[in-house]
Formats: C-alpha cells, structure tokens, sequence
C-alpha cells in the first residue's frame, strides 16, 4: 500500500493543456523555448520516475520527449544563426505524440484503483494509516514493545479501511503482549516471567494471566479492566460467528487505550 499524490495528475494535466495551446510560430522565446524545455524536464521524470506506475503511457510520452528534444535543439540552432525562433515545422511530431499521450493517459487514470478513505470519528486517516501510535501518549507508545507496535499500527489500518473485527484481533494481541510486559515489571524477583510461562501448570489464558496478577499484586483498576476486556470483548471475538461492529471496535479502542495508558504511568 503506497500514499499517492495526487499532483501527479494536476502537473500532468496542466503540462497537456499548456502544451496543446502552445502557439509554435511564436516568436517570443520565453512563449515557447522555456515551456518546452519545462516540459522536457517533467516528462523525463515522468519516465523515469511514475509515481503512480502507469505502464501504457510510457510509450507516447517517450515519443512526446524525443519530439521536445528535437524542439530544443532546434531552437537553440535558430536563434544563434537567425536571432529567432520559428518551429511552426517541428510542431507536427509533438503535436501527434501529444494527441497519442493524452488519449492513451485519459483511459489509463480511469482504471487505476483510487479511494478516498474518510476519518473515522475522532482518528484521521493519516494518523490510522501512517502511524497509529500517535494515538497514545508519549510515554506509553515508547513503553511498547516492538511487537505491540506492530499490532496497534495494523489495528490503525484496519480500522481505516473498515476491518472491524480484524481490528478487534490486533487490538487484543497488542493487550496480551502489555499484560506480559506488566506481569515482568511487577514480578521482580519472585519469578521471571518465562518461567512463568513455561510452567506446566499455566494456562496462556487471560483468566490465568489476571490471576497471576493479583498474586503480584497488581492495580485493582487494572485487574478490573482486564476482566472487562476478557468478558466482554476477548471471549466473545474468539468465536467465528461473532463479529465486530464500528461501535464496539471503537469501544474497543477506548478501553484499550486506558489499560495501556494506565499500565505504563506505573511501569
């Protein structure tokens, strides 16, 4: 998935426009010699670097910047020997890559696989997109591990594009890595949290992992607000027919936000 610019299309379109009404038997240099070599440039770009990846374009506008090329040399060639410019007779090559190039260019854009992804509610969609830690504080998007910030940032997506149950899963395993990385912190050194884990008698459940915690001794408002992430929105996701609608995803993400926040004022 790639953030396109949209420029791209303005640029282009405006160098077709100007180009098409370019009077070629001017004989003002400034009319004609810069926009051309501009033109030049921008389509020598183009070429090489199309940032939208367009293919059946590259083909005219190849010809379109020989024909530019020839323009330019032209030029310079007439004013040093005449003292003007006059390309009246090199306008019909351009003139038909540019026909070719605005044709096949018109037809290319319709079929590309552009959307307009709106914000959702109070997130932007650059921030759901780009970087969805820039949802939380400071202090707790650096308390994240490198894994929990790759399932928060995934939620961020999903979420932007409509995934709400997937959104739910990433959401979910993002609080079972912080519910370890708490469990470490608290623990010290009555047990190491591997131990713990490799214990044949422990579950990898959240009912296990909330027990552990109260034996740590572990904040009543956070135990209280595991238990309400287990009970109501853990449990039941984990189930194939149960789904997540746009509202609970997003009661979803508020109730995450204050364990973690929560979490890491005290780690």
């Amino acid at each position: 998935m790639r953030k396109l610019d949209c420029n791209f299309f303005y640029h282009t379109a405006t160098y077709i426009e100007q180009l098409n009404q370019l009077n070629m038997n001017s004989y003002n240099r400034m009319e004609t010699v810069l926009l051309i070599t501009q033109a030049k440039d921008y389509f020598s770009h183009y070429i090489t670097e199309n940032p939208v990846r367009l293919r059946q374009s590259l083909v005219p506008a190849r010809a379109m910047l020989d024909a530019l090329e020839v323009i330019t040399s032209e030029a310079d060639f007439m004013e040093q020997h005449f003292g003007s410019v006059q390309l009246g007779t090199f306008a019909h090559p351009l003139q038909a890559a540019l026909r070719e190039f605005e044709v096949i260019f018109s037809n290319e854009i319709r079929s590309l696989g552009i959307y307009q992804i709106d914000n959702v509610r109070s997130y932007d969609v650059s921030l759901m997109i780009e970087d969805f830690t820039k949802a939380l504080s400071e202090q707790a998007a650096n308390g994240l591990s490198a894994t929990a910030i790759h399932d928060w940032k995934e939620a961020g997506k999903c979420l932007a594009f409509g995934l709400y149950t997937a959104s739910g899963f990433h959401l979910l395993r993002v609080v079972e890595a912080v519910i370890l990385d708490y469990y470490h912190n608290i623990s010290g050194n009555q047990a190491h949290l591997n131990d713990v884990l490799q214990h044949k008698k422990f579950m990898r459940s959240w009912k296990s992992y909330i027990e552990e915690l109260k034996i740590m001794g572990a904040s009543h408002k956070i135990l209280w607000v595991l238990k309400q992430l287990k009970d109501l929105h853990r449990n039941p996701l984990m189930h194939p027919e149960d789904t997540l609608s746009e509202n609970q995803a997003h009661t979803l993400i508020g109730i995450t936000v204050s364990l973690i926040e929560a979490i890491y004022e005290v780690c």
